[in-house]
């Protein structure tokens, strides 16, 4: 049986990483990396790569902890957002609607099965 496509998601567009660390962090990001800060607000930074079309695909996040905090995803259209929405409504997941923020405009927050 062959398994439908499904385009709903474009690809990442961004990933929120926690850091203990933050200075040590940024630098290593800006003088290794050499991404570019686009971006600070309160303790998170926002950085990016030369020829990305996206504002930013790291939001460096000062933390008690080190992890991944977010992973932004980007629907291919509204009404794909609309689709994966509803899909993960309809397993309980979903936190909700949330104000723009840097670089995007309104979201939908939700967790993983691992929380």
């Amino acid at each position: 049986m062959a398994e439908l496509e499904n385009f709903d998601l474009a690809h990442i567009s961004a990933v929120e990483i926690l850091t203990p660390t933050f200075d040590e962090s940024l630098r290593f990001f800006n003088e290794m990396l050499a991404m570019r800060e686009v971006e600070r607000i309160g303790n998170s930074a926002y950085l990016r790569c030369w020829d990305e079309y996206e504002t930013y695909s790291i939001k460096l996040t000062s933390s008690e902890t080190n992890g991944v905090g977010r992973t932004m995803l980007r629907a291919t259209s509204p009404e794909a957002l609309q689709r994966r929405v509803a899909a993960i409504e309809a397993t309980g997941l979903g936190k909700g609607w949330r104000d723009p923020e840097v670089g995007i405009g309104a979201y939908y927050e939700f967790e993983d099965p691992d929380g």
